[in-house]
């Protein structure tokens, strides 16, 4: 078995798949002693079943291989992935620790699901995930692909979070300039789940891809430190 500081699971966002934590992310925390896995929402999944059981599966050899704690680090609806892992109380005690950047709202269902699809059939895609300000805007695009309807519709259809998952540090990251999730949602998550909060001023929704994505890769990485024990 092997001890580090703390295996990672990334989750991706919608469209995302590893490119969007292979660029900055997966580099810095190997550099940072931690290991790194990826759960990509719709790789090889129809639907949202199949969806948690390959995070399950990715998790399982984890333990299997490493004696570490497990973090989460969820991108936009990722969260809604890891709060259907989450419903199976024997998952909640895998995980050690969550961080939630601009995480789809899990309170007033529906308000939020028209809010957010009229900001995503309302923006180029490169506005809603960059805010004009990444200059490899139109080649991340160009790598986002849709994904499954059945996995789409998770923001319907997805279940509450259990009430031991609070007991969980559980870290959230967001931005008054993100064009997606508004600060009003991130308010509301922060205290769904008993989180802290950081919110920036000046990142866009894709923040590991962002011009000071290491500043948030800095803010997990600490978190993390001061959740060791």
């Amino acid at each position: 078995m092997v001890t580090q500081k703390y295996n990672i699971v990334f989750i991706c966002g919608a469209s995302h798949a590893e490119w969007c934590w292979d660029e900055n992310f997966t580099k810095y925390f190997i550099k940072k002693g931690y290991s790194v896995n990826i759960h990509v929402l719709s790789k090889n999944a129809r639907n949202v079943r199949n969806s948690v059981l390959m995070l399950e599966e990715i998790i399982r050899k984890i333990k299997r291989e490493s004696n570490s704690k497990l973090a989460i680090v969820s991108h936009s609806m990722g969260n809604l992935i890891l709060n259907e892992y989450l419903q199976d109380d024997k998952n909640i005690n895998n995980v050690n620790a969550i961080v939630l950047l601009s995480p789809y709202p899990i309170s007033n269902r529906l308000l939020n699901a028209i809010k957010i699809s009229f900001n995503y059939y309302g923006k180029t895609k490169e506005e809603l995930f960059f805010s004009g300000r990444v200059d490899k805007a139109e080649e991340y695009v160009a790598k986002m692909k849709e994904e499954a309807k059945n996995i789409r519709l998770l923001t319907l259809t997805y279940s509450s979070i259990k009430f031991f998952c609070k007991f969980v540090p559980t870290f959230i990251i967001g931005s008054k300039n993100d064009r997606c999730i508004p600060v009003k949602s991130l308010i509301d998550s922060m205290n769904y789940y008993g989180a802290t909060l950081k919110i920036y001023n000046e990142l866009c929704h894709d923040c590991m891809l962002d011009p000071h994505w290491e500043k948030v890769a800095e803010d997990i990485h600490l978190f993390l430190q001061n959740n060791r024990s």
